[in-house]
């Protein structure tokens, strides 16, 4: 693997769910996540989505990024209607 391990949302949240979101770095050594993920634990935190625990050890990595392949990304309209 070449570079830091980039973890979004759904990592830290498992981990803080089990009990100890520092372990991800245990498991992702050097894990970093772009401002936008930390922004959103900070929200799962004020909501009580997740526990209150000091996540200042996360590297935030506002470089960061993920490319998807188009054929992961899915159209880019909503499946649905928004018209009543």
């Amino acid at each position: 693997m070449t570079g830091l391990p980039v973890v979004d949302t759904t990592v830290w949240s498992n981990f803080a769910h089990a009990g100890d979101p520092t372990l991800v770095t245990t498991a992702f050594a050097g894990a970093a996540s772009p401002r936008e993920v930390l922004d959103e634990i900070a929200r799962g935190q004020r909501l009580g989505f997740i526990g209150t625990y000091d996540w200042s050890f996360i590297r935030g990595d506002t470089s960061a990024s993920i490319t998807l392949p188009d054929e992961l990304i899915g159209p880019t309209s909503p499946p649905f209607s928004t018209t009543v």
